[in-house]
């Protein structure tokens, strides 16, 4: 879906873990569309409120999780807290769906069968806390390398583009009345350090 072609083919936009900051188009014009909008994920912004269908995912500190950083090390995530009310976790939501739409059930019964898959797919979610070097970019990848060594260090300090940063980008700060002071003293101040 984009501003530049509203994909007359998609019936369906199922958004998983997506922020309405994240989509290329306005929320308005994502509900004025005519698609069926599927939204799952943990903290309900304007995406839930303008979804058909809303489906409780947990937060990333209410399901176990991998990790992969960007030195390619995986690292397990735990729960610390069980979400609240029907939030369940994002792969058995999807295992759930897998039974009732056309096709076939996903086989994953248990987070150990999942874990299986993933070493399949990302050898490297096998060995936690392991550096693994990447597949996705070689380190023998020539053009990447002359891509990110291209250019000269500025000596220009570097400011600030956005003072407001505590609150763009992520529902769970915007809706906290916390973050919302913290911003309003960090603008006050015109500093990014508390």
């Amino acid at each position: 879906f984009s501003a530049e072609n509203n994909n007359q083919t998609v019936d369906l936009l199922y958004l998983l873990g997506v922020g309405a900051d994240e989509l290329p188009v306005s929320v308005e014009e994502l509900k004025g569309s005519g698609k069926f909008i599927v939204y799952q994920g943990s903290h309900g912004d304007e995406l839930a409120a303008a979804a058909d269908v809303v489906l409780p995912g947990c937060a990333f500190s209410e399901k176990n999780s991998v990790f992969v950083n960007m030195e390619g090390r995986s690292q397990k995530g735990r729960f610390a807290l069980a979400g609240p009310g029907l939030a369940r976790d994002d792969w058995k939501i999807i295992r759930a769906l897998s039974e009732v739409c056309p096709g076939e059930t996903l086989p994953y019964d248990d987070e150990e069968a999942l874990q299986t898959r993933l070493e399949q797919l990302l050898p490297s979610a096998s060995s936690m806390g392991y550096v693994e070097s990447s597949q996705f970019i070689p380190e023998n990848n020539w053009l990447l390398t002359k891509v990110m060594s291209r250019g000269r260090v500025s000596k220009t300090p570097f400011t600030p583009v956005n003072y407001d940063f505590h609150l763009q980008g992520h529902a769970v700060a915007r809706a906290s009345q916390t973050m919302a002071k913290c911003s309003q003293t960090l603008s006050e101040s015109r500093s990014n350090f508390a």
